[in-house]
């Protein structure tokens, strides 16, 4: 049981998951087949490259700040992407220690164990989430000819209505992408973390947050949510924020996450929870 702790909250965590997967994967279908389609229609949009596509499902919205002329644009495709994966990664833990959980728990010996095991849960479906995202993109840019070209047009950003230049730097175009999911992996690892302390729904709240508080304090770069949009990254805009910078905040923020969560957990009453 000790070993085996692990591949049940795998099998069982991705089970639980299933029709969640199929859901995200038919909105990632949405995303890369309206910019098909479009691409199709209209000969003078830009070219449906997997650069153009994750630019468009990625781009957030560029920087702003209080005062401006121009109003306040919640990205709301951006964070219904975002909403989706923290949402994943949020019910499984909680109702597998409320269940199942506690025999396998009382049986392994080990809450650090239980709690790696969990952490180690949530990594992974993120990272899950965030590989079937590119590859269905990936598909689409094939799909047209365009193999997998990171190749950003200067008319993307009119697509989201922002006005903003771009300047592509294919590098750190690259490590956004790498540094990206390992962004939202500490960010779900932090909401693992605060179910310990609030309700689960609470902690969802507190993550909703964090992205509404990146999307409308851009100087502010403990933020997370500024390191998971396109129109932010150095890859995209000179002012933009290094991928490497945003690696080192999820670093923190989701081994801070996973230490915090694990002396909690081991301190914290389980038969006396209630709902």
């Amino acid at each position: 049981m000790k070993s085996g702790i692990w591949h049940i909250d795998l099998r069982e965590g991705f089970r639980s998951l299933r029709k969640w997967f199929l859901v995200a994967e038919a909105l990632f279908v949405c995303e890369g087949g309206l910019y098909l389609l479009a691409s199709v229609i209209n000969s003078k949009r830009p070219p449906c490259t997997f650069g153009n596509e994750m630019v468009v499902t990625l781009a957030g919205m560029q920087a702003y700040l209080p005062g401006m002329s121009d109003p306040f644009r919640f990205p709301v495709s951006w964070v219904i992407l975002l909403m989706l994966v923290s949402y994943m990664t949020l019910g499984f833990p909680y109702r597998d220690l409320e269940g199942f959980g506690q025999k396998v728990l009382t049986k392994s010996g080990s809450r650090w164990r239980w709690w790696l095991s969990k952490c180690v849960w949530v990594t992974l479906c993120v990272l899950v989430y965030w590989a079937l995202l590119y590859a269905t993109l990936m598909v689409f840019s094939m799909a047209t000819g365009n193999g997998i070209s990171l190749k950003v047009s200067d008319a993307v950003p009119k697509l989201v209505q922002a006005d903003l230049t771009i300047r592509p730097n294919t590098d750190e175009f690259v490590a956004f992408l790498l540094v990206a999911p390992c962004v939202m992996t500490s960010l779900c690892l932090l909401q693992l973390c605060l179910s310990l302390f609030i309700r689960p729904t609470l902690s969802y709240v507190a993550t909703l947050s964090i992205l509404f508080l990146s999307a409308f304090y851009y100087q502010c770069p403990l933020l997370p949510g500024n390191y998971l949009m396109m129109f932010r990254s150095l890859g995209l805009v000179r002012d933009g924020y290094p991928a490497l910078q945003g690696l080192v905040l999820a670093i923190v923020l989701g081994t801070a996450s996973v230490v915090v969560g694990g002396v909690a957990f081991r301190r914290k009453d389980i038969l006396g929870r209630t709902d």
